[in-house]
């Protein structure tokens, strides 16, 4: 599971850490790749920091991202549920869909409407019901879902978020 993106506020990594913790207690591999740095990295890794299967690379660059979006299964939107994340579509939401993986995200509102219109991932958190570790299982489980879900990200980011949509929109 991987995340790129600056390490602010904005985003709750304590589902994050109960998932590690899950998948390192039932001793089944799952990894969360962390990118990025900010004002929060180091309460992040604190934080994370008796987890062996939670990774803090730094900030990595567009082919390393697209790199480690092959090896990954999904990536995650973790931001806090506040106004202007609720009511708009965030920068890492549409560059997941950029990278043609499921999206994992708590946010309600638009991002919780688009993931279950364009099935695109899965929601967690208390508008789901489902813990994030859950959805991590569905989706390891079931990779004809896992599959889906790709597909249709890929085929919605170059439907409505490309740079060759948007530019011609804009025209």
């Amino acid at each position: 599971i991987c995340f790129v993106g600056s390490h602010s506020q904005a985003f709750d990594m304590q589902p994050i850490y109960e998932a590690a913790l899950y998948f390192q207690s039932i001793n089944k591999p799952c990894d969360f790749v962390i990118c990025g740095d900010g004002p929060m990295h180091d309460k992040w890794k604190a934080m994370m920091k008796d987890l062996p299967n939670v990774y803090f690379p730094g900030w990595i660059d567009r082919a390393k991202t697209k790199s480690l979006a092959s090896r990954s299964i999904a990536t995650i939107a973790p931001y806090k549920n506040l106004e202007n994340f609720v009511y708009n579509l965030p920068n890492k939401v549409i560059d997941s869909l950029s990278l043609g993986l499921p999206i994992l995200s708590p946010l309600m509102g638009e991002v919780n409407k688009m993931i279950n219109e364009e099935k695109v991932g899965l929601c967690y958190g208390e508008l789901s019901d489902m813990p994030l570790h859950r959805c991590i299982e569905k989706l390891i489980i079931d990779k004809e879902l896992c599959s889906e879900f790709s597909l249709n990200a890929d085929k919605l980011f170059k439907r409505k978020f490309s740079y060759t949509t948007v530019y011609n929109k804009l025209v």
